[in-house]
């Protein structure tokens, strides 16, 4: 069984200017969702307290359950501006330690530190 595979996730710097863009760390596989929902999950664990200046990550809760393509995501939050549409549950707040496992097709971002 593959336990874990490489990940293309950009890290933000501190000079960045805005956020990452709201993503999947994995679109839907439909031959692995017909046996197993979710397919994959990720952790997220932070090394240190997460506050609102050092860049929280923010998850749209059930997006999993959504179809809605990543370069429309990009058009809605970036060109129109209605994304998202719901207020994000977000990490700050986390200890270091702790630990966030979600499906790999929720929907998040990484924001500014």
């Amino acid at each position: 069984a593959l336990v874990a595979w490489p990940s293309d996730t950009t890290v933000l710097r501190s000079d960045d200017l805005d956020p990452q863009t709201w993503h999947r760390d994995e679109d839907n596989v439909v031959d692995l969702v017909e046996s197993w929902n979710p397919f994959g999950v990720s952790a997220f664990v932070p090394l240190v307290d997460i506050t609102s200046s050092n860049g929280p990550t923010e998850f749209l809760l059930n997006s999993q359950l959504e179809s809605v393509p990543q370069g429309m995501l990009m058009t809605l939050s970036e060109t129109l501006g209605i994304w998202p549409p719901q207020v994000p549950w977000s990490t700050e707040g986390l200890k270091a330690g702790d630990v966030v496992l979600f499906d790999v097709r929720l929907l998040h971002r990484g924001m500014l530190n």
